[in-house]
């Protein structure tokens, strides 16, 4: 394509007559590496522009999304997390009296803070997809 057709125009070439096939092995050679340096600048450029877009994205988050996202992550580790402190709390103290019932209320309600803030979580990305907020008009 030219550029007066509206399309990007294409490296120049030079066309070299050469009657020998050693000169023509190493003209095919030397543009078979200019060809793949092109090639390789065109992905570090593509992968840059990649990081960028990234970058953006991180920085336009507001501190709702990133704490949901942190939340969507790591809230499984969390849950783990309390009932192996509890199970290690029944182990080192035989599991006796009241301060066992203390700490299972506490577990379970942090358990529970966990979970609901999850489903939330959950909730809110499912009312912001296209074809729910399209939906409602």
């Amino acid at each position: 394509m030219n550029k007066e057709e509206g399309g990007e125009s294409a490296p120049a070439r030079r066309v070299v007559e050469v009657h020998d096939l050693a000169t023509t092995c190493r003209l095919k050679k030397i543009q078979a590496k200019a060809d793949a340096e092109v090639r390789k600048v065109a992905v570090r450029a593509a992968q840059a522009e990649a990081r960028l877009g990234l970058e953006r994205m991180r920085l336009e988050m507001s501190s709702h999304e990133a704490a949901s996202r942190h939340l969507a992550r790591w809230a499984a580790f969390y849950l783990f997390a309390s009932v192996l402190a509890f199970l290690g709390y029944l182990v080192v103290t035989d599991g006796g009296g009241d301060q066992t019932a203390t700490v299972a209320t506490l577990v379970t309600v942090v358990v529970t803070t966990i979970g609901g803030l999850l489903r939330s979580v959950v909730t809110e990305s499912k009312d912001k997809t296209p074809e729910n907020a399209n939906h409602g008009k």
